[in-house]
């Protein structure tokens, strides 16, 4: 799962994972990509072959980006929340 500390987190039931797998691996046929072979988008981060079904292996948006961008995707958020940041073990209250 993300760092608790990062400024975007990507939450989504599994369900909302199969979803977005099956909408990345349809457009990677449409581009004549092998589905399952993620490194022939050279994304510049590896992509576990199981994330739609770890929920400890979830890309971050940064690379859902880098994904819509090879894939000739745009990224569409249908629901939005704004939460505190759980603060750092290094940050101290004041």
């Amino acid at each position: 799962m993300a760092d608790e500390n990062e400024m975007v987190t990507i939450a989504m039931w599994p369900n909302e994972r199969l979803r977005l797998y099956g909408q990345i691996t349809v457009q990677m046929e449409k581009l004549g990509i092998n589905p399952v072979d993620y490194s022939a988008l050279n994304l510049g981060f590896e992509l576990a072959a199981d994330w739609p079904y770890a929920e400890d292996a979830q890309p971050t948006f940064a690379q859902l980006i880098v994904v819509a961008r090879k894939l000739k995707m745009r990224i569409v958020i249908h629901d939005l929340s704004l939460e505190p940041m759980v603060k750092g073990k290094e940050e101290k209250e004041t």
